[in-house]
């Protein structure tokens, strides 16, 4: 991929919406590479998303962050940053956590 300057996103799916709203108030027009495994996943996302966000999606990458040549295909060696979104942590809180009965 060449490209320079961009953000590569890996991760969660669900917390790209927010993501997305975040860079699209700054002023400096990061582009975003997404490094996800399944594309239909993605784009399914992306139709979701209100139209203004739909007008500048992520570019997509199919691959997986643990994977050295995916990260490269995404451009990581002339990227800004890279963000890895975590979902919504699901079922009950961790056994240090519940109150006291």
């Amino acid at each position: 991929m060449e490209i320079a300057g961009h953000v590569i996103v890996c991760g969660a799916l669900s917390a790209l919406p927010p993501l997305m709203r975040a860079f699209a108030a700054m002023p400096q027009g990061y582009t975003l590479v997404m490094l996800h495994h399944d594309r239909a996943a993605f784009e399914a996302t992306l139709h979701r998303l209100p139209m203004a966000l739909r007008q500048r999606p992520p570019r997509f990458v199919q691959g997986r962050p643990s994977c050295y040549a995916d990260l490269v295909r995404a451009g990581a060696e002339t990227a800004v940053a890279t963000v890895f979104l975590a979902g919504r942590r699901r079922g009950p809180p961790p056994p240090a956590a519940r109150p006291p009965p």
